[in-house]
């Protein structure tokens, strides 16, 4: 499902965990994280069955310090 305001998708994974992080348009309105968790949702039956899902919105800063 495409994603007004998505400029790209990032995914990496490794045994028993998995992460993607999906940038977006910085002048995107604030109903893009619906958007964004309602894409999250038609996926997450395909998902295993531990999986937990999660959708933040984080802004740069805050990417920056979760990657050190």
């Amino acid at each position: 499902m495409a994603v007004e305001g998505v400029t790209g998708i990032t995914a990496f994974a490794r045994e028993g965990f998995g992460r993607f992080e999906v940038s977006v348009d910085p002048t995107a309105d604030a109903a893009l994280l619906a958007d964004v968790e309602e894409a999250v949702c038609c996926v997450e039956a395909e998902l295993p069955a531990n999986a937990r899902v999660r959708v933040e919105l984080l802004d740069d800063d805050d990417c920056e310090s979760e990657r050190r």
